[in-house]
């Protein structure tokens, strides 16, 4: 009896494991432009898998400020495996529209440690992913990043759009000033 539970139950994990993609294959797609972009983003400093509760904070403070949060952006400058989890920075950040208003409201935006960058079109190699629950994303993590070394040419970028469920990860290939790592004493 122990011994079919137990099959039972291992089974269940290998099934779960298999939706969120644990044999999903991984495809790095030819170059394809993104962009342009217009970004509100803060800066974060620490172990990548808790830069969440910074999306959710700026999330919170673009919904106060009426700006609808769509399609999210982690801008990764660190490799984990080289720099100290306490070190590692990205960039927070969610795409807008070019023309919204809380643009202009530059103060409000500094007073909530808020900042605006512009992001030209440029290329780039990508990898598709879905999306539908945590699980999802740490395997497409784990599974994307040490294939992607010959593609990575300065900051990886991971692309969350949680209408569609889908997640991509970006290997930029060209313009690559604009993906440097921007922070002021405000930010630390």
């Amino acid at each position: 009896m122990f011994l079919y539970i137990a099959l039972v139950l291992v089974a269940a994990v290998v099934v779960f494991l298999a939706y969120c993609g644990l044999f999903h294959p991984i495809i790095f797609n030819p170059t394809k432009t993104f962009g342009p972009w217009t970004v509100l983003y803060k800066v974060y400093r620490g172990p990548y898998y808790k830069c969440g509760h910074t999306f959710m904070e700026l999330n919170k403070q673009l919904t106060e400020l009426n700006v609808s949060p769509g399609i999210g952006l982690g801008f990764f400058f660190d490799d984990p495996k080289t720099v100290a989890p306490e070190n590692c920075r990205c960039h927070v950040s969610y795409i807008v529209d070019p023309a919204h208003p809380v643009l202009q409201n530059t103060q409000a935006l500094e007073s909530l440690n808020i900042k605006i960058k512009q992001i030209p079109s440029f290329s780039a190699v990508y990898v598709d992913w879905f999306f539908t629950n945590l699980v999802t994303m740490f395997i497409g993590i784990f599974r994307v990043y040490p294939n992607a070394k010959a593609h990575l040419k300065c900051t990886s970028v991971e692309m969350y759009d949680n209408k569609d469920k889908t997640m991509k990860f970006i290997f930029p290939q060209d313009n690559l000033e604009h993906f440097q790592f921007i922070e002021d004493k405000k930010s630390l």
